[in-house]
């Protein structure tokens, strides 16, 4: 009997957040807001990326505005292409970018920041302490 219970609270649950994400994503498209571009430059990132990831492509699922989150590699040696190709396969909106340096870093920012309708916010999570400035931002942002 409590096994029922749990499994129809469970199946009331997910229906509910079906319908509320619909609702949302309805809503987005009503709104006409900007969207958001999130451009990471990362290098050799394995150990927080996938973390930064998710928490991102969470946060902005549940949010107001469509949003995209472009991912440059600057040369990574580790598993941070793979981690992130992983998660951009079952992910819509995240695009990986791998560079060789930081001459074609810049090129492809320019090409990603040609759209003047969307918000963008660039994050260098080379630099201690930025991925948490990612999510806050988005936090606050996407709402």
């Amino acid at each position: 009997m409590v096994e029922a219970l749990v499994f129809w609270a469970l199946a009331l649950y997910g229906a509910l957040m079906i319908v509320w994400q619909s609702v949302n994503r309805i809503k987005r498209r009503v709104e006409k807001q900007h969207p958001v571009k999130v451009i990471l430059v990362v290098q050799n990132a394995e150990n927080y990326i996938e973390g930064v990831l998710r928490t991102l492509l969470f946060t902005t699922s549940f949010g107001r505005r469509d949003h995209e989150v472009f991912v440059m590699d600057i040369g990574s040696t580790d598993d941070t292409e793979r981690i992130v190709q992983t998660l951009a396969e079952r992910a819509d909106g995240l695009r990986y970018t791998r560079l060789s340096g930081e001459t074609d870093f810049y090129q492809e920012l320019e090409r990603a920041c040609w759209d003047f309708d969307s918000v963008r916010c660039i994050y260098d999570l080379r630099v201690n302490g930025m991925a948490h400035d990612v999510t806050a931002d988005m936090l606050s942002l996407c709402q």
